[in-house]
């Protein structure tokens, strides 16, 4: 089944209140979990009455809406979108795409479901997975990104190193490595891995990325590149006059 949060029930800290759905209280049927909806914008609390999504059911976060769900543990698919964010309590995926390009916390560990479980991180330019406690299964789980990779606000032709990160956890990763996937740039050109940190100049890195971790923490460095536009010769020839000018009417005061 798939229902969309409203909180208009008479309790709307309460998942199982039908009220607060657009299509009934969420229920698992079959074994397969439900799938929510978030969208109405600003916060929602839900304390209890919301069961697993794992086995065909997901949860999914958009509008700039920003939702706490304190019941559940065996989830499924995740998409949060940009500006959104989502926190549960101890968190199991079981052969989940979670889909971040806002922010997924959990208050306590996370992990995977069991051996027979992989799961699939694709991290939007803003994405991001915070643990508070360690990470299981980390071998379990497969790693994607994309990297912002331009800023108009920098000129063409500058170049900074950028380190973001991507999964930030209290208590480190355990059960191996997190696999490394796909790490792209916006507009979907696939970077090249190095094996070493970067230094010194940008523009040696361009069109590359170097994951480590670091403080129990996934990190990510990559290359931003300036496309704002450089002024032209005679603009900024103005430009050097106009504050000439107004350096001089400011000795004659």
């Amino acid at each position: 089944m798939t229902t969309t949060w409203t909180g208009e029930g008479d309790n709307p800290t309460n998942g199982a209140d039908s009220a607060n759905w657009t299509d009934g209280a969420p229920n698992r049927n079959d074994g397969e979990g439900p799938s929510l909806i978030f969208n109405k914008g600003g916060d929602v609390l839900i304390e209890n009455g919301v069961p697993d999504t794992s086995d065909g059911g997901s949860i999914t976060v958009t509008n700039l809406t920003d939702v706490t769900i304190k019941s559940g543990r065996w989830t499924g698919d995740v998409t949060v979108e940009h500006g959104s964010t989502l926190t549960m309590n101890q968190v199991d995926f079981k052969n989940s795409a979670i889909n971040l390009d806002g922010v997924m916390s959990t208050l306590s560990a996370a992990g995977n479901d069991s051996d027979a479980s992989y799961n699939t991180f694709n991290m939007g330019t803003e994405g991001r997975f915070n643990v508070n406690g360690a990470l299981w299964g980390s071998s379990h789980f497969t790693l994607n990104a994309l990297l912002g990779t331009e800023d108009s606000t920098m000129l063409t032709g500058s170049y900074r190193i950028e380190t973001r990160t991507l999964i930030d956890t209290a208590d480190g990763f355990y059960g191996g490595a997190v696999v490394l996937g796909t790490f792209s740039a916006a507009d979907g050109v696939n970077l090249s891995a190095i094996d070493s940190a970067m230094t010194g100049d940008a523009s040696d890195y361009v069109g590359q990325y170097y994951v480590f971790t670091e403080n129990n923490d996934l990190k990510v460095q990559y290359v931003v590149s300036g496309t704002g536009n450089i002024p032209e010769p005679a603009t900024a020839t103005l430009s050097l006059l106009a504050l000439a000018g107004l350096a001089a009417r400011r000795r004659r005061k």
